[in-house]
């Protein structure tokens, strides 16, 4: 019941971001800006560069607190997000060639 209430949230904000966020709207009407995008993906880049740092720590705390189940999905989610930062390094060197070739 939680978990649905929570999804609800979730996919009721992200409609609401779709239709208000100056972002979004910007790219729906064409005035999106390399330089906005590159700037964003930067700063996106700069937060989830130290996801894997910050969840190895939850998970050893976890781990030093006796709780085995919660370390086990730090962990979990560990693995998943590494590589994520280079996705975002992908997405500025080719802004980068594009804002070079134009």
């Amino acid at each position: 019941m939680i978990a649905a209430a929570l999804r609800e949230d979730i996919e009721s904000y992200a409609r609401r971001c779709r239709k208000e966020n100056p972002i979004f709207c910007m790219a729906r009407d064409g005035t999106l800006s390399k330089a906005t995008v590159t700037r964003y993906i930067a700063n996106v880049h700069y937060l989830i560069q130290h996801t894997p740092e910050y969840l190895a720590r939850a998970r050893d705390r976890a781990l030093a607190l006796g709780d085995a189940p919660l370390a086990a999905h730090f962990a979990h989610k560990l693995e998943e997000e590494m590589g994520h930062d280079v996705w975002a390094e992908r997405d500025l060197a080719a802004l980068s060639r594009m804002t070079d070739s134009t």
